[in-house]
């Protein structure tokens, strides 16, 4: 779609459409009325997201509309907007509804007898759609607008605690909506807000870790600075940039994925115990693959009691033969022969090649001669 000399993709996903196919069945009586349930649900969605899209365009944003599941969502880049101006983007959406909402109502009023049935049909459609969409978008529970509202208004009124509040209430939210329409007719819908309810305790998680480090913009540019140059293979400026957001930050979101980024290129630098000691202080908060990395660290650096550690959760994340074979040669650095024969017991179970040629590597050396090693490896 094309406003003015600017462009707004939009993309339909199969699921949506079949979304729409369901509910238009389940409401219409006749294939006229499901059509014409069908032409209304999309129009209202399209004009939501297009509220939404208009006015990030007007504040020279990038944008972009998407047709997923149950709704829509409107895709924004480009530079950094002010509160007020987010606040208005959201807002624009379930205005837009409000003004169906009021519009098909206040047209309904003015219909005569001689007005056709399926016009008038089509009126309570559109009203009914959006009265009941709004309603629902303007919960405080995250993805929905409401939801975006709340956050963006506790934002500009407590600053990060207000968005760490708002990520909590949306929590709260969530849960009690999702018992009370489980406990009702409404099932599904219950199901559907227990699957964002899940997403938002998610989400609250995430945003206790968040400091202003977080949003200060000199930070955020030169972490994107560094994933530039590692994008373009430019090493030497992307550590020098790593270094300095992990300077500046000191904790938080950024400083977490600054230390996993500046991790895996002192790897690949060869330089795996400085890796190691970047990334083992943040464990418990680090990604999956930050955490597998860091395993990975621990066997080669010998550090076999922190690999013992960290081994538990990586094999939990990563059941396969790999996370169960450092496992294997932890225990065995630590001399613990029963643990690192069953862990290698299990790397066989997962599909470990080469059983053979792994047994003579040097991480056995310390259990080779021990009594149960050596009957172990006379059983295969």
């Amino acid at each position: 779609m094309e406003i003015g000399t600017k462009k707004i993709p939009i993309s339909i996903h199969p699921f949506f459409l079949i979304v729409v196919a369901l509910f238009s069945f389940l409401s219409g009586k006749t294939p006229i009325l499901m059509g014409i349930w069908a032409i209304v649900i999309f129009i209202s969605i399209l004009l939501h997201e297009m509220g939404h899209a208009l006015t990030a365009l007007y504040f020279g944003q990038k944008v972009r509309i998407e047709f997923v599941g149950f709704g829509g969502m409107t895709h924004q880049s480009g530079r950094s907007l002010k509160l007020w101006q987010h606040l208005l983007i959201t807002l624009n959406g379930p205005l837009v509804g409000l003004a169906l909402c009021t519009l098909s109502y206040w047209t309904l009023t003015l219909v005569s007898k001689e007005t056709p049935p399926l016009f008038i049909a089509s009126l309570q459609i559109l009203f009914w759609i959006n009265l009941v969409w709004t309603v629902l978008n303007l919960l405080p529970v995250q993805p929905l607008d409401g939801g975006q509202l709340l956050k963006v208004i506790l934002t500009m009124c407590f600053g990060l605690t207000g968005t760490k509040i708002a990520f909590f209430l949306s929590l709260i939210s969530g849960a009690l909506l999702t018992v009370y329409l489980i406990l009702t007719p409404y099932f599904i819908a219950g199901i559907l807000f227990m699957l964002l309810t899940f997403e938002n305790f998610k989400l609250w998680r995430e945003a206790l870790n968040v400091t202003k480090s977080d949003q200060n913009p000199k930070i955020t540019h030169l972490f994107d600075e560094a994933k530039r140059a590692l994008s373009v293979g430019d090493s030497s400026l992307a550590l020098e940039k790593l270094v300095q957001v992990r300077t500046l930050s000191k904790r938080g979101i950024v400083f977490i994925h600054a230390t996993e980024l500046l991790a895996e290129l002192l790897k690949e630098l060869h330089e795996e115990r400085d890796a190691f000691e970047l990334l083992f202080p943040l464990y418990h908060k680090i990604s999956p693959s930050a955490l597998r990395l860091l395993h990975d660290l621990a066997h080669q650096t010998e550090h076999w009691s922190q690999g013992v550690e960290i081994g538990k959760k990586v094999y939990q994340l990563f059941p396969d033969y790999h996370a169960a074979l450092l496992n294997a040669f932890c225990h065995a650095g630590l001399r613990q022969v029963h643990p690192a024969i069953e862990w290698l017991k299990c790397a066989v179970n997962e599909g470990l090649p080469n059983l053979q040629d792994i047994l003579e590597q040097s991480e056995w050396d310390s259990i080779r001669k021990e009594d149960e090693f050596i009957q172990w490896k006379m059983t295969l």
